[in-house]
């Protein structure tokens, strides 16, 4: 196999790990129903499904260069072994909401340990000449786990209990430590020269577009993938994430694998441009859902925005430093990115209790608007070092 090639043994394996990992929280995506059932609000709704993000945001921000020290390998065991043991808990304290969000705390860090040092990894074996496209192909690994969760979710749903949604995590969870058994780090000399932190990253104003458009970015994804089980079963009658996460993920594999060079090649002010008009489509149509066709189609253009934005956002991210500021530069990135799932849901789903579920996706229409006029009014020479 050559030097330079994307698909080392070490690449597969942490795709397949990567697959397993966000399984075991997507198994969670069919639970807001469950949690209005047992009283929930909309808001609380929106910060349960997205208290990992805010987790990730806290380590980030404290403990990021402390993170970046660990030995991955143990740190990820140590992770995916604490979310197994919170699953099966939250199985047996199902109808607790209190115990269910504290158990919830102490599982998202698998989810801090998994987003970081899973993409960190990725970005030191992919060839810096491959990036953009390396992790965009590197990305289905976690598409993928959308319609997985959402269509076994949904077939638990259909024959036993929602507690049953908690299992289902507990089992991919086991898969996963599995996995990371034959992990191997390949430990990059410029980890111990990184000397730059996540506060230092805040003095950069070249990135304060793309930090404003990330944490939007961040809001969209979850937005969708929180509400839109609660808005089906109010405009279709019944509850379903699968037929949106499945376009998704077909339009975000072909994408990926049959353009993933042009994601080198495009500037990437124009590609997040186009990537945020095809969001603002999506946002359009399921405004007016009527029919379960049309969860479809939302899944397929927004599949193909965010198949762009994510791999070309946080490679703008890192071609704006060093090579040995590339952790804390992802870092930066998935903060801002995590930071926009918890704040944006959480947010709009206050929205949602005062002014119903229409106005969570109207309201994340004008703030995709505000990230498209950001994007075309930035300047070309201050992206970074990928353009």
């Amino acid at each position: 196999m050559k030097k330079n090639s994307l698909f080392s043994p070490l690449f597969l394996l942490l795709f397949i790990e990567n697959y397993l990992f966000f399984c075991s929280h997507t198994s969670l995506n069919l639970l807001p129903p469950y949690l209005t059932s047992l009283g929930a609000s909309k808001a609380f709704v929106g910060f349960f499904m997205n208290v990992n993000p805010l987790e990730l945001v806290l380590f980030v921000v404290f403990f990021g260069r402390f993170m970046n020290n660990l030995p991955k390998k143990q740190a990820l065991f140590t992770g995916f072994l604490l979310h197994f043991l919170s699953m099966i808990l939250m199985f047996v304290f199902s109808q607790n909401l209190t115990v269910l969000l504290i158990l919830r705390f102490i599982a998202a860090v698998s989810f801090v340990f998994g987003f970081t040092m899973h993409a960190n990894l990725a970005f030191e074996i992919i060839p810096r000449a491959k990036r953009a496209g390396g992790i965009a192909i590197f990305g289905i690994s976690g598409v993928l786990s959308n319609p997985t969760g959402s269509i076994l979710g949904e077939t638990i749903l259909r024959l036993a209990h929602p507690q049953y949604l908690f299992l289902l995590g507990a089992l991919f969870s086991l898969f996963v430590m599995t996995a990371v058994l034959f992990l191997k780090d390949p430990h990059h000399a410029h980890r111990k020269k990184e000397k730059k932190t996540f506060l230092d990253m805040l003095t950069r104003k070249n990135l304060y577009s793309w930090m404003f458009i990330a944490v939007i970015f961040g809001g969209i994804f979850s937005v969708f993938s929180t509400f839109i089980p609660n808005f089906s079963l109010e405009r279709l009658g019944f509850a379903n994430l699968s037929i949106y996460f499945t376009s998704l993920t077909i339009v975000a594999i072909l994408s990926r694998t049959l353009f993933s060079n042009l994601l080198d090649s495009v500037p990437k002010r124009k590609l997040i441009a186009a990537a945020l008009l095809f969001m603002l489509t999506s946002i359009g149509i399921i405004l007016f859902l009527h029919w379960p066709i049309q969860l479809a189609i939302v899944g397929l253009i927004y599949g193909m925005g965010h198949s762009v934005m994510y791999p070309t956002l946080s490679t703008t991210f890192l071609g704006s430093g060093n090579e040995d500021e590339q952790a804390v530069l992802n870092n930066t990135f998935t903060a801002f990115y995590t930071f926009g799932n918890v704040s944006l849901t959480t947010f709009l789903g206050f929205v949602g209790d005062f002014f119903g579920m229409t106005s969570i996706f109207l309201v994340t229409g004008f703030l995709v608007l505000a990230c498209f006029f950001v994007a075309v009014r930035h300047k070309d020479q201050n992206i970074g070092a990928v353009n």
